[in-house]
């Protein structure tokens, strides 16, 4: 009978039986003890198997690299140990080769008498330090699914929903974890960052509530393990690189304890000081958690009974007989257990807060979203959907090939332009099996075209500097619940732009302009001029409203002249004004008074003169009306009172045919002005 040195101290019934098969090298059965189980499984028969019993020597002397070719030849071999698999999985770890690691525990899941609960938990450290840490949170729901009382998954599954930032996740099974392990050599560690964890997330609550699930809880990484009665151990774990660089071989440096509660066998992320980095790009909260130099993944957690296998204790002289390293894992293989559970990780990120259809700009036109997925080559289909604050599907996109970006134009399915707050989700399923879904961030879509208009509050403007009129003033509305980029004020004369100003932000309610130009000229008399207000959003998308006015010369105050005085006007007609001839009270005769009489005199010599002969006459009647606007019978009262001077004039001698009496209009403060009598002459 061939002598075995076994690098495992025997603790089960299990590997008692084992023992026993392989001194008799005949197949045996051999008591396991499920994890967790009240139920008893069928003893299976466990037959003696050399390459096994080599590849575990050398497993036990901390030589895995030699160990694998011999674990490998014996995997697929009838009644071999069931821990074989968990055995070159954790093999597979410690040289640094996690991608065969993950296949192999994960593989190991498929077959009879294994420990589910282990291999799973294997597959999830493995899976860690492949950065995939989605991956990993499922491993680990399989393990506390075998086990709800396994504390290293619950703590390793918290570290892995940190790296994913599920912060409401990650403090829950911290406390979790603590309830499993209250005595924690990190208790007080955790404790503090289950405190952080809370002023995170009321922190986010209220300023970036989409990136917070309260009530989904995701399940994510943990170390490995070799069996369910695996004693406590502590691991010299090696540092935490890209999977693709070759990691250092010594990993395993175990110390047993009697007493399993005594002694931490995890290593918690973001907490010990050597335990797995924090993406530099996390949140605030997170990076003040992690020391600079902690950068190690979960460690493989050996068989039940392991020996502490110090550096200085291994033998220096190698087996001279090692097998070349066999490949029991192709790239097939790997896919097609990798897939066994559900897939790799994906990404999905909007590319800016929000976007407007209406925009003639095409980056802002549409979302534009990034994606990112593990694995891109094995992937078999893709749902890319769009959802409304209610959680509703409003829009849906398949395909095959996942592309590195998406876009969506804010139509829902039915063509219908939406408006509000939304989010995207996208689901990829491998070709080998298994899904994956991530969403993103929440954006807006403003489908509402901005409004804005611009009403002139100035009646008569005229920036003469006389203190009347020489503002121009406008009241400005604006409606939109686009974020807005600019405004801009402009003046042109004769289509050319005299005058402008604009802002950044939001335009003012009230805008005044004192009538001079950018080049600092004021604006003349008889200016025509237009005006105009447009306001452009952060999409592009502008409003835009103007209106036209003419810069007038204030009119004074109306006075009563003393005497008779002649202006010439420009456009050639001449103004008579005469001091207010009396009339009698609510009648047109005038009365026979010396000044009633020397006034119509001099109107009639301004007639007759030569250089008003050929001007013909416009006499205008007023009244003071009672109310602000005339009644007819004041009409009246004031075309007879123009008709009465009419005939005075014309019984001194102005011809009729050059004379016309009309009734004015209007009312001012001053009720002698009311009542007075006008004349224009015009060719």
């Amino acid at each position: 009978m061939k002598k075995i040195v076994c690098c495992f101290l025997i603790f089960t019934v299990a590997f008692a039986g084992f023992s026993q098969a392989k001194k008799n090298l005949s197949a045996k059965k051999s008591t396991l003890k499920p994890a967790s189980k009240k139920t008893v499984k069928e003893e299976p028969v466990i037959v003696y198997n050399e390459d096994y019993e080599k590849g575990e020597e050398l497993f036990g002397l901390n030589r895995p690299e030699e160990a694998i070719p011999y674990f490998e030849k014996c995997v697929d071999v009838k009644d071999v140990n069931p821990n074989v698999w968990i055995h070159l999985g954790v093999a597979y770890y410690q040289t640094g080769d996690f991608t065969r690691s993950l296949a192999c525990c994960t593989k190991g899941l498929t077959k009879e008498n294994t420990d589910h609960k282990i291999l799973a938990y294997n597959a999830g450290n493995s899976a860690y330090a492949l950065t995939n840490y989605a991956r990993a949170d499922a491993c680990y729901a399989i393990a506390l699914k075998e086990d709800e009382n396994f504390a290293p998954a619950y703590l390793n599954r918290a570290n892995s929903q940190l790296k994913q930032d599920h912060l409401q996740d990650a403090k829950e099974n911290y406390i979790k974890y603590l309830e499993k392990e209250p005595a924690s050599r990190q208790k007080d560690e955790i404790e503090r960052l289950i405190a952080l964890l809370d002023a995170e997330i009321i922190r986010r609550a209220k300023e970036k509530p989409e990136k917070i699930d309260l009530d989904f809880a995701n399940v994510k990484n943990d170390e490995m393990i070799v069996s369910d009665d695996a004693e406590k151990v502590d691991l010299d774990l090696p540092e935490e690189k890209n999977h693709e660089e070759k990691r250092p071989q010594e990993l395993v440096k175990a110390e047993i304890e009697t007493a399993p509660a005594e002694k931490e066998e995890l290593v918690l992320q973001h907490v010990k000081p050597d335990d797995m980095p924090v993406e530099k790009e996390e949140e605030p909260l997170i990076a003040e958690l992690v020391e600079k130099d902690a950068a190690n993944p979960p460690a493989p957690v050996l068989i039940e009974g392991a020996q502490k296998f110090e550096s200085d204790k291994i033998a220096s002289a190698k087996q001279k007989e090692t097998p070349v390293k066999g490949e029991a894992f192709h790239e097939e293989d790997l896919a097609d257990a990798i897939y066994n559970l559900p897939a790799g990780s994906v990404s999905l990120a909007p590319v800016s807060f929000g976007f407007s259809p209406n925009s003639s700009d095409s980056k802002y036109k549409k979302e534009h979203f990034t994606v990112s997925a593990s694995d891109s080559g094995k992937i078999a289909s893709y749902v890319f959907e769009i959802l409304d604050e209610s959680g509703n599907t409003v829009r849906t996109m398949k395909g095959k090939k996942l592309p590195s970006k998406l876009e969506w134009d804010g139509r829902t399915d039915e063509g219908i332009l939406g408006d509000g707050r939304y989010t995207s989700r996208i689901t990829v399923d491998y070709k080998q099996g298994g899904s994956v879904t991530a969403e993103s961030a929440a954006f807006r879509c403003f489908s509402d075209v901005p409004q804005v208009s611009l009403a002139s509050q100035t009646e008569n403007f005229s920036p003469d500097g006389d203190g009347v009129d020489d503002l121009m003033k406008f009241k400005v509305n604006f409606e939109g619940q686009t974020p807005v980029d600019n405004w801009r004020f402009e003046v042109k004369r004769n289509n050319k732009t005299i005058y402008s100003h604009s802002e950044n932000g939001t335009p003012p309610s009230d805008i005044e302009w004192d009538g001079k130009t950018s080049s600092g000229e004021t604006v003349k008399n008889g200016d025509k001029l237009s005006y105009s207000m447009s306001v452009t959003d952060s999409f592009g998308v502008q409003a835009q409203d103007s209106g036209k006015t003419e810069v007038t010369k204030s009119k004074p105050d109306p006075v009563v002249v003393k005497k008779v005085e002649v202006s010439e006007n420009l456009d050639g007609t001449v103004d008579i004004q005469i001091p207010t001839l009396s009339f009698k009270i609510n009648s047109s005769d005038l009365i026979n008074t010396s000044s009633n009489n020397d006034t119509i005199k001099k109107v009639y010599d301004i007639l007759v003169d030569e250089k008003f002969e050929d001007y013909k006459v416009t006499i205008t009647g007023y009244v003071n009306p009672d109310g602000e606007k005339w009644t007819n019978e004041e009409i009246m009262l004031a075309l007879r009172r123009a008709q009465s001077v009419e005939n005075k004039l014309r019984e001194l001698g102005v011809d009729s045919n050059r004379m016309k009496a009309v009734a004015g209009d209007g009312k001012t403060n001053n009720k002698e002005y009311n009542r007075r009598v006008e004349f224009k002459l015009e060719k």
